[in-house]
C-alpha cells in the first residue's frame, strides 16, 4: 500500500512537470509561428511649397486595406498572457504623391512606429513578432 501511494505521487509529480514543460514549448513554438515584421520609425514631417505637411516613408509600408485604400501598419504594444507583446493597426492614409521607393502621406506621423516588410500579409489587430536589426 505504501509504495502504490509513493508511486502515485511519483507519477503525479512527473506528470506535472512534463505538463509544465509543454506548456513552456508550446508558447515558445507560438511566438515562433508569429508574423515577423521589421519596425520602422518614422521621420519628421517636411513642409512643402503648397504649405501642406507631408511624411516621407520607404512604399514597404503602405499596404492596401480592406476597403481597397491605402493604409499603414502602426506597430503597437499591449499587455497579453505572457507579459508584453507587439501588435499591428490599420491605420487609413492618404497619399500626398509616390515615387518608386518611397511614398509620401498627408499629414505628420512622426514618432510612430510602423510596420515593413512582414513576412506573410498583415490583418488588422494581428499579434506580431519585431526581427532583431
Amino acid at each position: 500500500m505504501k509504495n502504490s501511494k509513493l508511486f502515485a505521487v511519483r507519477a503525479a509529480a512527473a506528470l506535472f512537470m512534463a505538463l509544465v514543460l509543454c506548456t513552456i514549448a508550446a508558447h515558445r513554438i507560438e511566438i515562433l509561428l508569429l508574423t515577423e515584421v521589421r519596425s520602422l520609425a518614422v521621420p519628421a514631417a517636411v513642409t512643402m511649397e503648397d504649405g501642406s505637411t507631408v511624411t516621407k516613408v520607404p512604399a514597404a509600408a503602405v499596404y492596401t486595406g480592406r476597403d481597397g485604400k491605402p493604409c499603414v501598419m502602426r506597430l503597437l504594444s499591449r499587455e497579453g498572457v505572457w507579459g508584453r507583446e507587439m501588435y499591428v493597426e490599420e491605420m487609413p492614409v492618404e497619399l500626398s504623391h509616390e515615387d518608386y521607393n518611397f511614398c509620401f502621406l498627408k499629414g505628420d506621423f512622426e514618432g510612430q512606429s510602423l510596420a515593413v516588410y512582414p513576412s506573410r500579409p498583415l490583418s488588422d489587430d494581428e499579434t506580431v513578432r519585431c526581427a532583431e536589426e
